[in-house]
């Protein structure tokens, strides 16, 4: 069998219309295996993430930071965004700095936070991180900002 092979393999390299198929180089490789795990295992995580999990009004938000509630919000948004408006008292961390940066919110992982974006997957995103390093009561702005600017809640503007 493996005489008829290599039989093969030299009568078909002398044939210009039969040619080796190239093998994937590794970096090649990882990126489609890369892609194929984001898009058939992490995406439907991040569904099964926000699936079931808490989410909280604009207004409910509202009325907890106007009875002193120990909660922190986190607006994961850019610098930009943030900066041309956002909840009084957010904390700005980007969603992709998440990980780096959620010592940030504190050492007792067992405060609640409320996370926003502009329309959220930038949310669901920061929230995968967030509850992956142990922070139990992770819940998402219902609506996002666009919704609590369109209830006409405050808006602090400025990167402060």
């Amino acid at each position: 069998m493996v005489g008829e092979y290599q039989a093969h393999a030299a009568s078909s390299s002398a044939n210009p219309f039969c040619r080796e198929i190239p093998v994937m180089s590794m970096p090649f490789f990882r990126l489609f295996v890369g892609s194929l795990l984001v898009s058939f295992v992490v995406c439907p995580l991040l569904v099964g993430c926000t699936a079931g999990r808490a989410t909280m009004t604009g207004r409910a938000l509202h009325d907890a930071l106007d009875a002193g509630t120990q909660l922190r919000i986190v607006d994961v948004r850019s610098r930009a965004e943030f900066g041309r408006g956002h909840i009084p008292g957010a904390i700005h961390i980007p969603f992709w700095q998440m990980g780096r940066r959620s010592k940030e919110l504190g050492e007792d992982k067992d405060v609640p936070v409320v996370l926003y974006c502009a329309h959220g997957p930038r949310a669901w995103w920061a929230a995968f991180v967030l509850r992956r390093q142990g922070f139990s009561r992770v819940s998402l702005l219902a609506g996002s900002f666009k919704a609590w600017q369109q209830s006409g809640l405050a808006v602090a503007s400025g990167n402060e």
